[in-house]
């Protein structure tokens, strides 16, 4: 009778530890994801006009900002701590060549291919003239507008979590693989695992045409993603949007870190090398010639 008793006592004790050791284990899983990054990754992506009534982003344009990096008198150079090899001055020539040749299409055709009517307008306007012919405010009417934000939404002395949502206005002229980089301290590591972005593709109607999710390739204080900027590269366009979820690793318990992240718009078809070093907030990203750097951001944690 003793014996059965122990006997129950024990299994009871047991089945005691096992309920606390699962409250703990659910408890540092919880702290783990504390910043919700599966509730971050299945969250709506923001809109172009969302993005921009967040307040962190502003607008620029593909063939704007072309312009304004070709200028560079310099082979390279900075903006807010990103820096870009300028070896390629022939960015605003290859807009105005792709503009040529659309000019080509029918109004019906550019349609299809999502382009708005301010941008069929301008294309159209430029038909029969050479590239050399084409007039910048036509280069800039006929480009797409684009913006992006980055958010904090979490530090601690494991990780580090943070969203970028991007979103084009309409279809840019170029539609080839785009990449969106990100780079930060020493010290931190990129959680393969737990960083996604997923594009969300759309006719100029809001009617979805699809959507694909991407995973991270890392990178030394850093980590890329290489895309289709529309749902069918070069022939089936389309206005994307899309929002990535990087978690990093806090590999030496730092106490802050600080994160660039730039999207690089592709417009001769070749996927850029990326470096990440320092930077005039401390920490860049470079990437090679044949993209237009459409805009970066910069936040430091905690």
């Amino acid at each position: 009778m003793k014996k059965a008793k122990f006997k129950r006592c024990l299994s009871l004790m047991i089945a005691v530890l096992f309920c606390s050791a699962s409250s703990t284990i659910f408890a540092q899983s919880y702290r783990i994801d504390n910043y919700g990054t599966s509730n971050l990754s299945a969250s709506p992506i923001l809109s172009f006009d969302e993005i921009i009534e967040t307040g962190n982003a502003v607008v620029t344009n593909e063939y704007e900002i072309a312009v304004a990096q070709s200028k560079q008198p310099d082979q390279n150079f900075q903006l807010n701590g990103l820096t870009q090899s300028n070896k390629d001055k022939q960015k605003t020539y290859q807009i105005k060549k792709t503009i040529s040749e659309l000019s080509k299409k029918s109004v019906s055709e550019l349609k299809n291919m999502n382009f708005n009517t301010s941008q069929i307008e301008a294309i159209k306007s430029a038909e029969g003239k050479s590239p050399e012919n084409i007039s910048d405010s036509i280069a800039l009417k006929a480009s797409a507008n684009f913006t992006m934000s980055l958010m904090k939404n979490g530090f601690s002395s494991s990780n580090a979590v943070a969203t970028c949502n991007w979103a084009w206005q309409s279809a840019p002229l170029n539609a080839q693989t785009d990449t969106l980089g990100f780079g930060w301290s020493n010290g931190f590591a990129v959680n393969l695992n737990r960083t996604t972005m997923t594009v969300s593709y759309k006719d100029l109607n809001g009617s979805p045409k699809g959507s694909k999710t991407y995973k991270a390739k890392g990178l030394i204080q850093g980590c890329r993603f290489d895309f289709d900027q529309s749902y069918a590269p070069g022939a089936l366009r389309s206005i994307s949007s899309g929002k990535a979820t990087v978690v990093v690793d806090n590999l030496n318990k730092g106490t802050y870190m600080e994160m660039v992240s730039a999207y690089s718009h592709n417009y001769l078809g070749i996927v850029p090398s990326i470096s990440i070093g320092g930077g005039s907030v401390g920490v860049g990203i470079s990437f090679s010639s044949g993209t237009t750097v459409m805009d970066d951001r910069y936040v430091r944690f905690p």
